[in-house]
């Protein structure tokens, strides 16, 4: 992307498949959460870090024996798992991004299946 008018909006995640199908729910510094609702009625949560440094401190809670896909896994740059208890992988995904605790933009057009998720 040369041109600044080229960028993507904060609020953007591309996917795998570059569809652009998911809803990012916030942002920190250290990287953001978006969750995509599939077929099936499940969710994928996926955490896209700001930087290689940040990946062993999101690891420390979005771990492989939790069932999270890590970074370099089918060469994407994220962390994901797919989920149907959505609050409580939400919330450890919004844990490690440090929302509420580092300086946070939360993402104020929400779908209502999107916000039913997002813990008070």
């Amino acid at each position: 992307m040369s041109k600044k008018s080229d960028k993507k909006p904060w609020n953007y995640m591309a996917g795998s498949e570059g569809s652009g199908q998911y809803v990012v729910i916030t942002r920190t510094s250290r990287g953001k959460v978006g969750v995509r609702e599939l077929h099936n009625g499940s969710v994928r949560i996926r955490v896209e870090p700001f930087g290689a440094r940040f990946v062993t401190k999101l690891a420390d809670h979005l771990s492989r024996d939790k069932g999270w896909k890590q970074p370099g896994d089918q060469g994407q740059n994220r962390f994901s798992t797919v989920v149907w208890l959505r609050e409580d992988a939400l919330k450890t995904a919004l844990a490690a991004i440090g929302h509420n605790i580092l300086v946070t933009k939360t993402n104020d057009t929400l779908p209502d299946w999107v916000r039913e998720l997002v813990p008070a």
